[in-house]
């Protein structure tokens, strides 16, 4: 689970030292609840550890805890001009007007 409020929360402990729940449900705009959840989340992982007391917690990155999560998915690329020629001369190959003018030609292919 590599989410983008997961990541939010590992990039703001590389600049700070610590955190608290209190802190990351500013930085999420989320209740105290999802902000414990995401922190304990964290925790279970190995991503950061407890150092404050029981009833104030304040969390600090592990060394090399970063990767310990999944990293963000980078959204796929546009399908290049190439690709879009070969559809037409597939769809040219299927008449029979495009099959002849193959035949002399040869395949045409970019």
């Amino acid at each position: 689970m590599g989410s983008e409020k997961l990541w939010k929360i590992v990039h703001y402990l590389k600049a700070h030292p610590t955190i608290t729940p209190r802190q990351v449900k500013r930085l999420l705009g989320c209740d105290c609840r999802k902000a414990n959840d995401q922190l304990n989340y964290l925790h279970q992982r190995g991503v950061v550890a407890n150092v404050g007391k029981h009833r104030h917690p304040e969390y600090r990155l592990k060394h090399n805890g970063e990767l310990k999560i999944q990293p963000l998915r980078v959204k796929a690329e546009q399908a290049s001009a190439c690709a879009q020629v070969n559809v037409i001369t597939d769809i040219c190959r299927q008449k029979w007007a495009g099959y002849q003018i193959h035949k002399i030609f040869g395949s045409a292919r970019t």
